[in-house]
């Protein structure tokens, strides 16, 4: 089961992150289906990470934990995330008749999100969405129907040769026939 794409970093870090676009992701549970987080913590010992020139777009899915937004995109107040795109975006969920997103300086366009500002402005947005977006998503074959046991032993699927719904595998992959061995 897919989680998220999440990019966590802490108060002790430095860089950048820029010019990346993520179109058609499908999720099928998790409990953040999009989120950027561009500071974890309060170190503030790092120079802190620019995050600028994202788009999230066609993502459709549901969440398994509706206590969480299903959309949250975080960013530090010295830190602005900039140019951040969320368009054609379908993210439900199900256990419940609402989800949120949630938005905390980020800038740009689409779901929720400000269209301007720069390091040293603020802001916090939260979204409750109750209108069921329409979608249909595909599955792969032997998708999880719940999760592996996190308190007991499991063996690991073999792992799929193709990630794409009705693609024609190009060879055979990993296999594992023991919890832990290799075939």
């Amino acid at each position: 089961m897919p989680r998220s794409v999440i990019f966590p970093t802490t108060g002790r870090s430095s860089g950048s992150l820029s010019n990346v676009i993520w179109d058609t992701v499908i999720q099928h549970g998790g409990s953040y289906l999009l989120s950027l987080t561009g500071f974890w913590g309060d170190q503030g010992d790092g120079d802190g990470l620019e995050v600028y020139d994202l788009t999230f777009m066609n993502w459709h899915g549901y969440n398994s934990d509706n206590s969480r937004p299903t959309i949250r995109l975080l960013c530090s107040v010295n830190d602005t995330c900039a140019d951040i795109v969320v368009d054609d975006v379908a993210l439900w969920t199900d256990s419940g008749d609402d989800v949120t997103w949630t938005c905390e300086n980020a800038f740009g366009s689409g779901a929720y999100s400000e269209s301007d500002g720069h390091a040293g402005d603020s802001y916090t947005t939260t979204t409750t969405i109750t209108a069921t977006p329409t979608y249909s998503i595909s599955t792969m074959a032997n998708d999880l129907s719940t999760p592996f046991p996190s308190t007991q032993s499991f063996t690991i699927s073999t792992v799929p040769t193709s990630f794409y719904p009705g693609a024609t595998p190009i060879s055979s992959l990993l296999k594992l026939t023991t919890a832990g061995g290799l075939a």
